[in-house]
């Protein structure tokens, strides 16, 4: 596969001239030219495929062994008989007895015990021991690569019994499965975080440490699994990956906490601890030294295990004056030495001194599932290894894959085992039913969005029919690339960026914003089915190029605009307003002098509202609302009963919305004294989340809003709250005296900064 380098496409502005755009290819990292940009969707079915071939190999190898169809137990004298499930052996007396040889026809026997049918061969603490175990294996295989074998029981009785070829799936016990999905759990876990944060020592070292867990649980599902035998080089094989599986999980969790939250020193600790994996392994395999008190156990697991204490200590005191990091620090210390350290107790702790674990061996490895399921809640609650939380969402989307492919496999193994009858059916619910739904799981899976720009022109015009002023509209730039590429995270990052780059070998995309001092971080492309490459660079290259132009295009427009408000506000201040005074100076009586005057507070009220630079608190309205609706009320012998609301005092009102609110609010006092003859209004206002809640209640008798004509007043009121993008309407109150008459009242919900 070619690796796929980043590329930088750079603007260059000359001047008023057009911007000139030029391609440069960055050097690639020496880590990019051994390992390639691969999506993460693609490194996780890579990592499954990986996973189902070693179960499908164990599979294999079970279903190929010499089948007796006895479940045998150890015993004092023997092996205990369990249960019968061959059909071959007809003999029911055999259920219970204590087999204590297996021979042929040529009277060769072979006595069997807790030996032959022990799980485990590493709990075997010399190498001599280790090659017994082997070299009894190999005799009873040779005994039962015949068609028949005579069973002595400790009665003095011998029963024949009939070898099967092959080992039917449905007789795998649970302890097979339960250790393949543990399996599962620990390379999935490590490839998902590796698969997004691949620059990482600690991403890579649980990478390596997962496939170490899923080498070693998948060889010792098959071995801890069989009937009684297994064939000895496949046998001694598998005890080899499991060895190297072992030593890679443990060796990798040390590794990481030499780096994991801080690095300790500046040994190439990598290099150490992964050379010894090398070592170890080698020794074992090839039987060179024998450890003290446990060959197997001591080097590989109880070595790294009280290292890492050593380990642990020293980080504690790294983070002493850092609590962030001593918090996740606590999180992982607890995960990892409280998950291993219960197996380390249980099950090694007794084979060390030479007694049976406490534990199975598949429970001991069940076990080990509470280190990745603590990894994920401290990924959650600390942001352990840097994981966001859209990590997670990336988890259910590759699930979601996954469950296709389940499904496919359950049916392949339905059509092999059903008879023609229920053959038929299956191929109708096939095709009926499967199909069509998998067909849908696989688009909304993995299509892939076109890309073109008239495709996101509608889009775009919508945002800028939409949006108030140029500020708004540059806004929805993220939200239009969250369209575009539908990624795991959107981040906005306070940094100077002129182009667009690509990160993390295509995982991440940096796109600078329309106004420049900040770049969108874009992450895990087509929700992490996909990385982002040079032909997605060029697309919003070319789409932020555009979208740049429409946000100048807008600006341009907004100068236009504020210009004609200002002309318009000249004109109304120097003539209108100046007619008006000389209006107020000339009056012949009162009445035209207080007319004058009303209409010239009413032209200063529009020439503010016509300038969008000035602001006001809310406060500050309020208090004008008061004192003119305080002054009519009292002018028409009324009360007036005042609310504020109890939330924060910093919200800030536009000149539009201030005097739309102000007629608002004059509109509904003159209707209530007007129509319903009050003698008590209330206005309150309440902070309801990001909305300003203002509620004009009044005392007096009133018909339902339901019956009322709609008047030029009401039709104004409903236009001025449209235009604040506010909710208006009319609802009758119930009155606490249930004798009294239903009050009435007018609601506004209107957005706010």
């Amino acid at each position: 596969m070619m690796c796929r380098c980043p590329l930088r496409i750079v603007i260059e502005r000359m001047g008023r001239g057009p911007a000139k755009v030029s391609t440069v290819v960055e050097n690639p990292a020496p880590i990019s030219l051994w390992l390639p940009a691969i999506a993460p969707l693609t490194v996780l079915i890579t990592g499954g495929l990986a996973y189902l071939g070693m179960v499908f190999l164990g599979l294999w190898l079970l279903s190929r062994q010499p089948w007796l169809g006895l479940s045998l137990q150890p015993g004092s004298q023997g092996l205990w008989v369990a249960a019968i499930y061959g059909p071959g052996i007809q003999d029911e007396s055999l259920r219970g007895a204590i087999i204590t040889t297996l021979g042929n026809i040529d009277e060769h026997r072979v006595n069997v015990g807790p030996l032959s049918v022990m799980e485990e061969p590493d709990n075997l603490s010399t190498y001599a021991q280790y090659n017994r175990f082997f070299e009894h294996q190999a005799e009873l295989y040779t005994l039962l690569s015949q068609a028949q074998v005579f069973a002595g029981l400790s009665n003095g009785h011998s029963v024949a019994l009939y070898i099967g070829r092959s080992r039917p799936i449905d007789d795998l016990p649970f302890r097979y499965w339960i250790i393949n999905f543990s399996a599962a759990i620990g390379l999935f876990f490590g490839l998902g975080i590796w698969s997004y944060r691949r620059g990482q020592a600690t991403s890579r070292l649980l990478a390596v440490g997962g496939g170490g867990f899923m080498l070693g649980a998948c060889s010792m599902a098959v071995y801890v699994s069989r009937e009684l035998v297994l064939q000895p080089q496949w046998f001694k094989a598998l005890c080899a990956v499991n060895h190297l599986g072992v030593t890679l999980f443990a060796y990798s969790a040390l590794i990481l906490l030499y780096y994991y939250p801080r690095r300790i020193g500046t040994l190439p600790f990598a290099l150490i601890g992964f050379t010894a994996v090398g070592l170890i392994w080698i020794n074992e395999t090839l039987q060179i030294v024998q450890w003290p008190l446990h060959t197997f156990y001591i080097p590989e697991l109880i070595a790294p295990y009280l290292t890492g204490l050593l380990l642990a200590r020293r980080q504690w005191r790294l983070t002493r004056q850092r609590p962030i990091e001593r918090a996740s620090l606590l999180w992982f210390l607890l995960t990892v030495f409280l998950s291993i350290g219960f197996a380390v107790v249980l099950y090694l702790g007794p084979t060390l001194f030479g007694e049976q674990p406490i534990l199975p061996t598949w429970l001991a490895q069940s076990m080990l599932l509470t280190l990745y399921a603590g990894f994920a809640l401290g990924a959650l609650r600390y942001r352990l290894f840097d994981i966001e939380r859209w990590w997670f969402a990336s988890w259910i989307w590759f699930l979601g894959g996954v469950s296709v492919v389940a499904f496919d496999l359950i049916l392949v193994y339905l059509l092999n085992i059903n008879p023609l009858g229920a053959l038929s059916v299956a191929i109708l619910i096939t095709a009926w039913i499967y199909f069509p739904a998998r067909q849908w799981l696989w688009e909304r899976l993995l299509r892939s969005p076109e890309q073109r720009l008239e495709l996101y022109l509608p889009q775009l015009m919508e945002a800028y029919f939409a949006t108030t002023n140029s500020k708004a509209f540059k806004a929805q730039w993220p939200a239009l690339l969250g369209k575009v590429f539908n990624p795991l995270s959107i981040n906005t990052v306070s940094a100077y960026r002129k182009d667009v780059r690509l990160s993390e070998y295509g995982l991440k995309m940096e796109v600078p914003t329309i106004h420049g001092n900040t770049y969108v971080e874009l992450s895990g492309r087509d929700h992490g089915s996909r990385l982002f490459g040079t032909e997605e660079v060029k697309f919003t290259e070319a789409l932020w190029m555009l979208t740049c132009k429409t946000a100048n295009l807008r600006k341009l427009q907004e100068q236009a605009a504020q210009e004609e408000r200002s002309r318009v506000m000249r004109d109304l201040h120097d003539d209108v307003g100046a007619k008006l005074l000389t209006l107020i100076h000339r009056a012949e009586s009162t009445r035209n002098s207080e007319l004058a005057r009303s209409a010239l507070k009413a032209l200063r009220e529009a020439i503010y509202s016509l300038d969008d630079a000035t602001v006001v608190s809310l406060e500050s309205a309020m208090a004008q609302w008061h004192g003119e609706a305080q002054q009519r009320l009292a002018d028409a012998d009324a009360v007036l009963q005042w609310q504020e609301p109890d939330g924060p005092s910093d919200i800030i009102l536009t000149p539009r919305q201030r005097i739309n609110l102000t007629r608002i609010i004059r509109e509904a006092i003159s209707n209530a004294l007007h129509h319903s003859q009050t003698k008590q209004i209330t206005l309150c206002f309440r902070i309801e989340g990001n909305r300003l809640v203002l509620t004009i209640r009044n005392d007096g008798p009133a018909v339902a809003p339901c019956r009322w004509e709609q008047g030029a007043g009401m039709n104004n009121m409903r236009t001025r709250a449209k235009e604040l993008g506010a909710n208006i309407h009319w609802e009758q109150l119930a009155s606490e005296d249930s004798q009294a008459t239903p009050q009435t009242a007018v609601v506004v919900s209107m957005p706010i900064v």
